[in-house]
C-alpha cells in the first residue's frame, strides 16, 4: 500500500504539476497529503481516529523507521506501542559488528505479555457497554469505535 501510494504521488506530480501548498524546492504538502491517505484518513473513516492514526500525545502509535533509499519497502525498525516489535538483525554469533545475512527478527514487543500491552482491540460502543471485552477475557487494551456512520469526505484531512 505504501509503495503504491508514493508511486501514485509521483505520477500525479509529473502529470498535473505542483500543488498550491508546495514550496518551490519541496513537496511537503503533497507528502502530508499522501501520508494522510494511509494513516489518519482511514482512522477517521473507521471511527478510531481518537485512538490511532497520527502521532500525537495520548494516541497509540505504531511507527516504522526506514532508510530513505528503502522507504516503503524494507523497514529498519518497527515500533509497536512504543516497544521494538521487529528489527533487522544479523547472525547472533557473528564476530564482526556487521554480520551478514541480515533478517527481520522478532524483538521485545513480540513476546509474552508485550503483545497484549502494545496493541488495541476495537469494539463497538454497544459491545463495550454490554461488557463483551470482559466476557471474552480480552487482555489487550480496548478501543471504542465512534462516529463512523456520519463520516464524509469533507471530514478527511489533506484530501
Amino acid at each position: 500500500v505504501i509503495t503504491r501510494t508514493w508511486q501514485t504521488a509521483d505520477k500525479m506530480k509529473r502529470q498535473r504539476g505542483r500543488l498550491d501548498g508546495d514550496g518551490a524546492r519541496n513537496d511537503n504538502f503533497r507528502a502530508r497529503r499522501y501520508i494522510a491517505k494511509y494513516t489518519i484518513n482511514p482512522a477517521i473513516t473507521h471511527g478510531i481516529s481518537h485512538e490511532v492514526g497520527s502521532v500525537e500525545a495520548g494516541k497509540w502509535a505504531d511507527l516504522v523507521l526506514w532508510r530513505p533509499a528503502f522507504f516503503g519497502v524494507k523497514p529498519s525498525l518497527i515500533l509497536k506501542g512504543g516497544a521494538i516489535a521487529a528489527s533487522l538483525m544479523g547472525d547472533i554469533n557473528g564476530s564482526i559488528p556487521t554480520p551478514q545475512p541480515v533478517h527481520y527478527r522478532p524483538m521485545f514487543a513480540s513476546y509474552a505479555g508485550s503483545r497484549h500491552a502494545t496493541s488495541l482491540t476495537f469494539v463497538s460502543q454497544a459491545a463495550f457497554a454490554a461488557g463483551v471485552p470482559q466476557q471474552l477475557g480480552l487482555r489487550k487494551a480496548i478501543g471504542v469505535v465512534s462516529g463512523c456512520r456520519g463520516v464524509q469526505k469533507t471530514d478527511w484531512i489533506h484530501k
